[in-house]
């Protein structure tokens, strides 16, 4: 067991042994205030020796595929807890903490004091991203960001992120209540580290005691205590609306090819409820929630403390009554996951049931099972829940409450192996009239087209996919504006065997004059190179 960190008034940590029974390996970082001193001599005897014991190696079976993949590599963990929290459930964080360490093979800092500014977490991160911090996780009462946002309203809508915390490279500006918006254009849309929240839907002396089974909970999963049955529940009755009864066969063919894509589960495994057959009342959407899924999508209407479900609806009294049995949900419903508003409906699927993560948006959504389900295929590949919601193109939106160290499955134990040629292409000036095609291949600068040869040397199919709406440019070093076309275009193979090679063809299609640059993105099951970020500049040039 590592030694504690404890970091008092003037930073200088002093190492003291724990004291009690504990598994695998925890170092905890307390920022100290005058409140939580008193903490402290409570809970350390002044007598007890200062020490550094080696750390408790993890003993697995040669046969089970438990090892860290390289994508997420020796990391450190955070938790950042607030003051009354950490006082009143000190045992369960830090059996959380343990849990991680044995778990990810990870060292996990504990920061515990009262948190009121944004800007002092964002730093003490950057300080921690030096030392090769993967993600943290809140826990309770956490200060919360925010982003004005056009959407999908007349105005600005108002949206709670953690990704204020979690881009680091990049310079925010930010007000006294929270607000912020970037200093400059952004470098890149994908953050360098995760977030994950544990905020429950109510406070006080509740809301701990919600926090402390959750703990529990996740122990026993984490133990394999409780382990629930590999089927999926896909609830998708806004999914098909507007598309005819005769065409909703092919909506369900495309249903089982995403299914296959994730990886997670065979078509077989799955249920899906869409509308096409069924009456979509309170009751049947209940029954559902009854059953012992191990993963939920839903797609419904929504505010933070309600769902639709067709003419009823469903509150967070009601889900408290009912103790639902997923353990992990995605679900695509308006604002359902805002945890600034008490009961919100994220945190009661998360808090009052068997659930361990939910994903869940915080403002208004627009899409389709598509957009958000298809970026959880990173899980089949051994990755945490946080390592898939970093990968995927939620924005700002999405938030992650629960566990992000989770683990779904293991990693698998024959791979893919990506070889890329080049991951930055200069296309050169090209003339606006030029549209472009994929076709014959133009060499060099001035060139409308240019493939990339990508090799699979690895011991299994190098599966590729898209990342839905991942494409992010600047012309001369703006975003554009409206709905503009982005200039590049992409086709690649949706598989390459073993030892073989392909090519992908990028085709850039300026519609105006200006200097171009941008990223666009692919994902593979090569556990090392899950997203695919290609930069890319050209110059649109008049014909």
């Amino acid at each position: 067991m590592r030694s504690a960190l404890i970091a008092l008034g003037n930073d200088d940590p002093t190492q003291l042994k724990f004291g009690g029974k504990m598994s695998g390996r925890l170092t905890v970082l307390l920022i100290v205030g005058t409140m939580i001193t008193f903490v402290i001599t409570a809970c350390f005897s002044p007598g007890w020796e200062i020490t550094l014991r080696k750390a408790e190696q993890r003993q697995t079976p040669a046969s089970s595929i438990t090892s860290t993949p390289k994508f997420y590599p020796s990391p450190l963990v955070a938790l950042f807890v607030d003051e009354f929290t950490y006082n009143s459930i000190q045992g369960e964080i830090q059996q959380y903490g343990a849990d991680i360490e044995k778990d990810l093979k990870a060292k996990v800092v504990i920061f515990a004091r009262e948190f009121r500014k944004p800007e002092y977490m964002r730093n003490k991160l950057l300080e921690l991203k030096n030392q090769g911090l993967a993600g943290a996780v809140l826990i309770g009462d956490i200060p919360t960001t925010y982003l004005k946002a056009k959407l999908n309203e007349p105005g600005l809508v108002t949206v709670p992120t953690d990704f204020y915390y979690m881009d680091l490279d990049d310079d925010f500006a930010i007000t006294e209540d929270g607000f912020f918006e970037y200093a400059a254009k952004p470098l890149s849309l994908l953050p360098e580290i995760w977030i994950g929240r544990l905020k429950p839907p109510v406070s006080g002396e509740e809301g701990i005691s919600l926090l402390k089974e959750y703990f529990q909970r996740n122990h026993a999963y984490r133990t394999g205590e409780t382990r629930p049955a590999k089927e999926m529940l896909i609830f998708d009755p806004v999914g098909v609306e507007g598309i005819p009864n005769n065409e909703r066969a092919r909506y369900l063919e495309d249903v089982d090819r995403l299914i296959e894509r994730i990886g997670l589960y065979d078509p077989s495994e799955a249920t899906v409820v869409f509308g096409a057959d069924i009456v979509l009342d309170l009751q049947d959407y209940l029954s559902r929630l009854k059953q012992d899924f191990e993963l939920a999508y839903l797609n419904l209407h929504g505010t933070p403390t309600i769902q639709q479900i067709g003419s009823s609806r469903i509150s967070a009294e009601e889900l408290k009554r009912l103790e639902p049995k997923p353990y992990f949900y995605f679900i695509w419903s308006c604002s359902n996951g805002d945890f600034t508003k008490k009961d919100y409906i994220a945190g009661s699927y998360l808090f009052y049931g068997n659930g361990l993560v939910v994903l869940a948006s915080t403002a208004p959504v627009l899409g389709n099972i598509e957009s958000g389900a298809s970026s959880l295929f990173p899980l089949s590949l051994g990755a945490t829940f946080g390592e898939a919601y970093k990968y995927a193109n939620y924005l700002s939106s999405i938030t992650l409450l629960g566990d992000p160290t989770l683990r779904m499955r293991e990693r698998p134990e024959l791979t893919p192996k990506l070889l890329l040629e080049k991951k930055e292409i200069d296309f050169g000036e090209v003339l606006t009239a030029d549209i472009g095609s994929i076709g014959p291949l133009a060499e060099g600068p001035g060139s409308s087209e240019v493939r990339i040869r990508i090799e699979n040397a690895g011991e299994a199919p190098l599966k590729i996919s898209p990342v839905p709406s991942y494409g992010y440019y600047l012309r001369d070093g703006r975003a554009p504006e409206g709905l503009e076309a982005g200039p590049v275009s992409f086709i690649f193979p949706d598989q390459i065997e073993p030892g073989t090679s392909d090519e992908i063809s990028f085709a850039f299609l300026p519609s105006k004059e200006g200097n171009y640059a941008g990223f666009e993105a692919f994902y593979t099951n090569d556990p090392e190179h899950i997203l695919v970020v290609i930069s890319f500049k050209g110059k649109g040039i008049k014909a």
